[in-house]
């Protein structure tokens, strides 16, 4: 049976190629998301970008069937339409709706013209909406009601695996520690992808051990005493995984995924530091950003240049800083002399869009409050020599229309994993306090 899909404000909000999403099957608009639509038109985050997006695409269409029947979206896909308000006197149609919720309300309206709609049209009425309050109205009336699952991830396990444990022969073991490398022959047959990180355990039963990580065809030592950033060493075999992924400059786009206290921003912030002091002329500045969110109460209006308005939201960043300044005379010295220089810089995420950032070590923390689109408009700004960090927590996220499975911290692990010049690191083992460890766990 045909569909005909009716699309609630935050799908267009979302992802900006909503429109492409829906194959054959037709859309609807209901004429309240145009006023919704004009609310987020001013702004400089990438819901405002898309709100406008919408806004000149619905324009651009020819009005006199936009408005009646559908406008053509292209070959392969459907029609579209914004669907208007019913004539005075019509509201009988949509008793049902009004009795259950009789308060008046951009959602409300919306249910109606679902509503309204399946009597209307010989097709399937599909309203999709991420806002699961409305999702659960509509489910609550018996309408059929979807996610937007263009950009969801249908596997998220991905987010919440372990360093693999590899068994192998005593031999490959006693080879990577005295060669540093040994060939693997067995890897197509173990599944293993680009830069993954293992933990390689004799299939004797003898204790030999050995950390390390495959790229094409072979598996490489890894030592967590070969790595230090900044006084920063790996406590734990997670971290020395994350620092040899960080450290490496072949491998251009890195994950860290973590709960708090497991040192993913500390280890990122001290390792870029490292790729800037020791690179030469590889990198010639340290950025970071992140989705500012409030935490409780809104701040409101700060006063100040930009640096003093988003020097709250950036606290987490200043207080590693300082932990690594505290270490020795030396990082205090360096990274000040950064900061004179403006080779360290905190910016917000607003002011990333349409710039070229080469040369750059570029960390953006808090990656799991942002929306596919948005990872993709940071991930296409990194220019020639560039080197991107995606720092994140699966178990934060805290952003209303994202969950697991439509943020953009897994979209990229969904879609990078495998290539050569990317690497994920899952880390699990708090390292903050055993009061934050016992905190993250039991909260």
């Amino acid at each position: 049976m045909e569909k005909f899909f009716v699309l609630d404000t935050n799908v267009m909000l979302h992802d900006s190629k909503w429109h492409l999403s829906f194959e054959e099957n037709d859309i609807g608009i209901p004429f309240q998301c145009l006023s919704e639509l004009d609310k987020f038109k001013k702004g400089f985050e990438i819901i405002n970008f898309n709100a406008r997006d919408a806004a000149r695409f619905l324009n651009g269409l020819p009005s006199e069937k936009l408005f009646d029947g559908g406008a053509d979206l292209g070959e392969g896909l459907g029609k579209i339409r914004i669907i208007l308000p019913p004539p005075e006197g019509q509201e009988h149609e949509v008793a049902a709706v009004q009795t259950m919720f009789p308060e008046k309300s951009v959602d409300n309206e919306i249910l109606q013209t679902v509503f309204r709609l399946m009597s209307k049209i010989e097709k399937e009425v599909i309203l999709v909406t991420k806002d699961t309050i409305l999702s659960m109205k509509a489910k609550a009336l018996k309408l059929k009601v979807e996610d937007y699952k263009a950009d969801a991830v249908s596997n998220t396990k991905i987010l919440y695996e372990k360093a693999r444990v590899l068994k192998v022969d005593l031999k490959i073991i006693k080879s990577i520690h005295s060669a540093k490398k040994v060939k693997f022959d067995d890897w197509e047959k173990e599944g293993l992808y680009q830069n993954e990180s293992l933990i390689l355990n004799s299939n004797d039963g003898k204790k030999d051990s050995a950390l390390a990580f495959f790229r094409e065809g072979q598996l490489f030592l890894i030592e967590k005493g070969d790595f230090e950033a900044f006084g920063i060493m790996p406590k734990n075999s997670e971290q020395a995984f994350l620092m040899n992924a960080l450290l490496d400059e072949s491998i251009e786009l890195v994950t860290a995924i973590g709960k708090a206290g497991t040192g993913k921003t500390i280890v990122s912030l001290a390792c870029a530091l490292k790729l800037f002091k020791d690179g030469g002329e590889r990198f010639d500045a340290v950025y970071f950003t992140r989705q500012i969110v409030d935490f409780g109460r809104e701040t409101g209006f700060l006063p100040g240049d930009q640096q003093e308005k988003i020097h709250p939201y950036m606290q987490g960043m200043y207080d590693n800083l300082g932990v690594i300044k505290s270490i020795n005379v030396n990082n205090s010295n360096i990274i000040q002399a950064m900061e004179r220089e403006k080779q360290l810089h905190l910016e917000p995420l607003s002011s990333i869009r349409g710039r070229s950032l080469s040369k750059k070590v570029f960390i953006i923390d808090e990656t799991q409050n942002l929306t596919p689109a948005e990872v993709k408009t940071i991930i296409t700004r990194a220019g020639k020599g560039t080197k991107v960090i995606l720092i994140g927590d699966p178990y934060q996220i805290d952003i209303p229309y994202l969950d697991e499975r439509s943020n953009g911290l897994v979209y990229v692990l969904s879609k990078f994993k495998g290539k050569r010049i990317y690497a994920n690191v899952n880390l699990f083992k708090g390292e903050r306090s055993p009061l934050a460890e016992l905190a993250s766990d039991l909260l």
